[in-house]
C-alpha cells in the first residue's frame, strides 16, 4: 500500500470519526430542555465543536453556578 493511499485512508477515518462525534454532540444538545438554550447556542458557536465530555463538563459548571 502506498504512503499516499495510507494517508488518504487515515484522513477519511478521521473525517468519519469527526462526523460521528458531531452527531453525538448534536443528539446530546437536542436532549437539553429550554433552560439550557444559552449553553446550547454557546456550544454551537465554538470552533471546533467540543467533544461530549467537554460539553457535559461545561454544562455541569454552568449548572453549579446557578
Amino acid at each position: 500500500m502506498s504512503m499516499m493511499l495510507l494517508c488518504l485512508s487515515l484522513l477519511m477515518v478521521v473525517n468519519y470519526q469527526n462526523k460521528i462525534l458531531n452527531m453525538l454532540l448534536s443528539s446530546f444538545l437536542m436532549c437539553l430542555n429550554e433552560t439550557y438554550n444559552a449553553v446550547h447556542n454557546q456550544f454551537l458557536l465554538m470552533t471546533p465543536l467540543p467533544c461530549i465530555n467537554q460539553a457535559y463538563s461545561m454544562l455541569v459548571q454552568k449548572e453549579s453556578q446557578r
